[in-house]
């Protein structure tokens, strides 16, 4: 989960959900979309149930969908930052506060300011449905029994004994306490939490079997957050129990508990004792993905290493020991749902985290690259000398595609393939990628919505990257919910899981998918898996 907006700043960048929804108390006040002063109990002089935000001039609103309520006097708008929003309805910018800034969404029908509002997927028009061939029958792994109002963003690995093991996030209304949960196989059990709230938990397993995971931990209902710190904690029996959380960020990346200063934690393992854990910082002059090395298996951790300006992206470690990161580089502000000047960013170290090469841009130079949901990735083959990168390309339509970049000499040059076969027309996106050592083939899936029902898509690329198959399906039902709103009941998160299991010659995927709640689509945790060619 990238860092979002939420109702208290609504454009400035942050990774906390917003307020909880609690309805303020009864009087009179404001109507919907009206002008408003705030107080402290985010009510201000707004009416009954709703909520002023601190926007220019204020505006009187609420939260609506699965984690708010009905939006019956209105239009329940989804966000790209901050949720599902109970908005003024609206046919031109002359029904709104056009003299403040507010104009009358044409997506929506509903009176917000420009950018607050997320797109809505667009259609391949006669696209038929995807053909499901190799992967089995999906499994959800969580319910309305699990903790949370709704589940995303697994990241996984495998178990010494081949289990799949999944860690994920509840997403709870909005301000109220998060936790990171674990999935072994089909087991789902709570992991031990230091703070209120826990976000974008991230997991590897080391040579010897032991499960490591990070996460971003934090207190306070919403931005900025406090007490951060990266929470990291071990399981060295295929993830049954796990240590107490202990904080293993670089002091100086967050001085004096500075509010709001990290983002996005990974973890990487080496073929020894080495570990790897990248976060994004905001502490002035140290600003952007910084990394820590342990070469003592998670015991201890040297000072925090400059990566690049990203902050969100991923780690792959070659069979020579090199780390190989790759990161989004944008702002929210510029571009949430794309723009042209935003980077997928690629770099490596090759003495053990200590120094990194120069960062070398892995898209093209005039594609646009949305912030959200492009969920860059990147896998080494280094028995055949590839690297490749995976991402989303594409512009505020939502008319994205799935791209494979491929480099065979060490980053210095990109070559690119696009995955989906049905033509630039509808949303592709949040791609994951796993290389199959055996046979040097690329498998990629990602989110995809070309006949509007929403799917889990998936395709097997060649080696070297020149060629990717026939688009087929790895999930079962439709999703309940296609969009692109965060933080709130259909949030199918910034990453999903994909992985390879070479002993047993089975792929693993694992993602969010919405599914039908009885206050409107809620997201849970599915796997489906294949077997692979020997």
């Amino acid at each position: 989960m990238l860092r979002t907006a939420i109702v208290l700043t609504l454009v400035a960048c942050s990774s906390s959900p917003a307020p909880a929804t609690k309805a303020p108390p009864a009087g009179p006040g404001g109507a919907r979309g009206d002008a408003c002063t705030p107080d402290e109990s985010m009510r201000g002089t707004c009416g009954d149930g709703m909520l002023c935000m601190p926007v220019p001039g204020g505006y009187c609103t609420s939260f609506c969908g699965a984690t708010g309520t009905a939006c019956p006097d209105g239009t329940c708008v989804e966000s790209g930052r901050g949720g599902s929003l109970c908005a003024k309805s609206c046919a031109r910018d002359e029904d709104c506060r056009a003299g403040e800034g507010y104009v009358c969404d044409p997506v929506w029908r509903a009176c917000v300011l420009p950018g607050i509002a997320a797109p809505k997927a667009p259609l391949c028009a006669g696209k038929a449905a995807l053909a499901k061939r190799a992967f089995g029958e999906a499994q959800q792994l969580t319910n309305d029994k699990t903790p949370g109002v709704y589940q995303f963003e697994p990241a996984t690995t495998l178990a010494p004994n081949g289990s799949i093991v999944a860690v994920y996030t509840t997403g709870t209304r909005m301000g109220e306490p998060s936790e990171p949960r674990v999935l072994v196989g089909d087991r789902d059990a709570a992991m031990p939490k230091d703070r209120e709230h826990a976000f974008d938990a991230w997991i590897a397993r080391d040579r010897a079997g032991a499960l490591h995971a990070v996460w971003l931990a934090f207190d306070g209902p919403a931005a900025p957050e406090k007490h951060m710190a990266i929470d990291y904690a071990v399981s060295r029996d295929g993830g049954a129990t796990w240590s107490a959380p202990r904080a293993v960020q670089d002091p100086l990346d967050c001085p004096d508990e500075m509010p709001g200063c990290m983002d996005k934690p990974m973890i990487a393992a080496g073929a020894g004792d080495e570990l790897y854990v990248a976060y994004a910082t905001e502490a002035e002059g140290r600003e952007g993905l910084r990394l820590r090395a342990s070469h003592d298996g998670g015991k201890t951790f040297g000072a925090s290493v400059a990566v690049m300006d990203g902050s969100y992206g991923d780690l792959a470690i070659d069979a020579k020991g090199g780390i190989h990161v790759v990161g989004g580089n944008g702002s929210p502000k510029s571009g949430p749902f794309g723009a042209v000047g935003q980077t997928i960013d690629y770099t490596v170290s090759t003495d053990g985290g200590a120094t990194f090469a120069p960062v070398r841009h892995v898209n093209a130079g005039d594609e646009s690259i949305p912030f959200f949901f492009v969920n860059p990735g990147v896998e080494v083959d280094s028995a055949r000398h590839h690297i490749y990168v995976t991402y989303a390309r594409g512009g505020a339509d939502a008319a994205w595609d799935i791209v494979l970049a491929t480099s065979s000499d060490d980053g210095a040059t990109w070559t690119r393939t696009i995955v989906n076969d049905d033509g630039h027309c509808a949303a592709h996106m949040v791609p994951m990628s796993a290389l199959d050592p055996a046979t040097g083939k690329l498998h990629v899936t990602w989110l995809d919505d070309r006949d509007g029902h929403g799917a889990l898509a998936y395709a097997v690329c060649e080696p070297g990257g020149s060629k990717c198959g026939a688009n087929e399906r790895a999930s079962d039902a439709p999703f309940a919910a296609f969009s692109f709103v965060r933080h709130s009941g259909p949030w199918i998160g910034e990453y999903a899981g994909l992985v390879v299991d070479d002993d047993r010659r089975v792929l693993h995927a694992v993602w969010t998918q919405p599914v039908a709640g009885p206050n409107g689509p809620v997201s849970r945790v599915f796997h489906a898996q294949a077997a692979l060619s020997r």
